[in-house]
């Protein structure tokens, strides 16, 4: 009301402007004005608009101020003072208005209309699984200048690289998920092998935050990687064997399936250590069509139960000795693999632990069974 008094005392030369446009319009014939007033209302910033009435009763100015837009209405009567006309006011809030103006408007009479400030609508969150281009994180490097954002579950967004092999395609597709330790430029290097053979790898941070790999999964300590890829808008990291981790995954499979030169019916989800646990439920719990699954150093507990809902061939890599992920974990969903008639390869790398692709000399083998794999699943 401080900012609407200030118009209205700062406006007396509009007013007087008014006043003079009223004396000389001339009054309509009844029923050729349909708006009420003598041309149509602009509201200005602070939603305020000078307008000419026209005549008639308060009734038919409210009419008019209603139709506008305009939730109140200031006329000045013969005294010099405002009066404030609420549109659809109550009568005790509108009732010295009304008595100001018990005889109506007998001609044009300059007033000023007045519009509350309307509440934006609420914009509309993207589809899961939809995208838009993104700029590179700030001194990451990479093989691929291609970047993504990708609209994830609960308003997160994962953040993407997209790398593509050599030729116009089209290509199978491949979602490659990090470990527990984070997205770091080892996946993306990782995802320039994968692709040197063939395919379109989509690689992105399906959680925010980077983790010491070995700790407790279920409170896993954050760390400070000196090759981690900064994502804080990407998804808060979830229980491993939660749905809602799922939902993060598939919204990168939706993005994977809709890019430029992909095969959308061959789809390949790799995962590493946490990446290839969630890899493997989220083939057995999504809805979305994956041809081949990788799980590289992990494979949740229950595998018989798992085993049945899986319905992709699915190759197992797996430290025998791993202290991070017990390796009972993959031989139990392997066995159930085997007794369903379902399609699945292993291999067990004795001596050797949890880290197979990073840690070990067994990087080149893992990437070599990996991308035979996916050759021999997503070929037609």
């Amino acid at each position: 009301m401080t900012i609407l008094a200030s118009t209205v005392r700062g406006a007396t030369l509009a007013m007087f402007a008014l006043v003079a446009l009223a004396l000389v319009l001339p009054v309509s014939p009844a029923g050729a004005q349909t708006s009420g007033f003598a041309s149509p209302p602009v509201f200005s910033k602070l939603g305020v608009a000078h307008v000419v009435f026209l005549g008639g009763s308060v009734a038919d100015l409210e009419a008019a101020a209603a139709a506008s837009g305009a939730s109140g209405v200031w006329a000045q009567d013969r005294t010099g003072q405002y009066s404030r006309l609420v549109i659809g006011g109550p009568s005790f809030v509108n009732a010295r208005f009304r008595l100001a103006f018990a005889q109506g408007f007998a001609g044009p009479t300059p007033v000023y209309l007045i519009r509350s400030a309307q509440p934006s609508p609420a914009p509309t969150p993207p589809v899961v699984g939809s995208w838009k281009t993104a700029q590179a994180p700030s001194g990451v490097a990479s093989s691929s200048a291609e970047w993504i954002a990708v609209a994830a579950p609960s308003g997160k967004t994962i953040l993407a690289n997209v790398i593509r092999p050599d030729g116009a395609g089209p290509f199978p597709v491949v979602v490659l998920l990090h470990g527990q330790s984070g997205f770091t430029t080892d996946f993306l290097d990782l995802g320039g092998e994968i692709a040197d053979a063939g395919y379109v790898v989509l690689v992105g941070c399906w959680f925010a935050g980077n983790y010491d790999g070995a700790s407790d999964p279920n409170a896993p300590t954050a760390v400070t990687l000196p090759n981690g890829v900064p994502c804080p808008d990407g998804p808060t990291l979830k229980a491993v064997t939660s749905a809602a981790a799922v939902d993060d995954v598939a919204a990168l499979l939706v993005a994977a399936k809709t890019l430029s030169g992909v095969r959308s019916d061959r789809v390949g989800l790799v995962g590493n250590s946490r990446g290839s646990i969630v890899a493997l439920l989220t083939d057995s719990l999504s809805t979305q069509s994956i041809q081949a699954v990788v799980a590289i150093g992990g494979a949740p507990p229950g595998g018989a139960l798992l085993a049945s809902q899986i319905t992709a061939p699915v190759l197992l890599l797996q430290g025998a000795v791993d202290s991070v992920v017990p390796v009972v974990n993959a031989q139990s969903l392997e066995a159930g693999l085997v007794a369903l008639g379902r399609t699945v390869e292993s291999h067990y790398y004795p001596e050797h632990g949890h880290g197979i692709l990073f840690d070990t000399p067994q990087h080149a083998d893992a990437v070599a069974r990996t991308t035979a794999f996916l050759r021999e699943q997503l070929s037609e």
